[in-house]
């Protein structure tokens, strides 16, 4: 009976490990796909960053008169028809015809990237909560297109942009169109926040 009652408790332990290690693992994924999508762009080389582009647009008819915000490398111009072929599916990105725009240093690119990596819910869809309020989306042309976009809802916002004030803190022409572009946020009456159809959970970024 005592040989048996060990038996017993050994099967009981195992079985616990094996369940622990099985919600480790599935706690895992989100981590790793967070840092597989968003990589890319954490490691630009020079000739990737003199062509870097990141674009800020308010998506639908959730703000009136709104403006969509490209913060670029030196050098480079600022173009939103080059996200185009990156655009989602039901997704409006109207304000697109209308740009303001900054340059920003490698320096502040780096700073950018870092920041807003720091993001779960930017860098991770799986993690962000549903609704589209604000496409995220970054672009470099060398030596191949490469670009990443995300969906922000509402209620984070404010975390993005403040990671994009801290990461330009030097930079006064950026931070002024980034206080712009939060200071454009004013439904359009008849129009609530909704009006977009939400993402669906798990909706990948882009990375090719």
């Amino acid at each position: 009976m005592i040989g048996w009652n060990r038996r017993s408790l050994v099967r009981s332990a195992l079985r616990s490990v094996v369940v622990a290690c099985a919600v480790a693992l599935v706690a895992m994924p989100s981590a790793a796909h967070a840092n597989e999508k968003y990589k890319y762009f954490r490691t630009l080389i020079p000739a990737e960053q003199a062509s870097f582009q990141l674009k800020l647009t308010y998506t639908g008819k959730q703000v009136e008169s709104a403006w969509t915000l490209i913060l670029h490398s030196n050098g480079e111009a600022a173009d939103a028809r080059l996200f185009e072929k990156f655009h989602r599916q039901r997704i409006d990105y109207a304000h697109d015809a209308q740009i303001r725009s900054a340059e920003i240093t490698s320096a502040e690119i780096d700073a950018l990237v870092t920041n807003i990596g720091s993001l779960l819910h930017i860098t991770d869809p799986n993690a962000g909560r549903p609704g589209v309020f604000v496409s995220f989306s970054m672009l470099v042309r060398a030596p191949t297109t490469r670009a990443f976009e995300s969906f922000v809802a509402r209620e984070e916002v404010d975390k993005l942009l403040e990671n994009l004030r801290t990461a330009l803190g030097s930079n006064p022409a950026a931070t002024r169109l980034v206080d712009e572009f939060a200071a454009l946020r004013n439904p359009v009456a008849g129009a609530p926040e909704g009006k977009q159809p939400p993402v669906q959970a798990g909706l990948p970024t882009i990375d090719d």
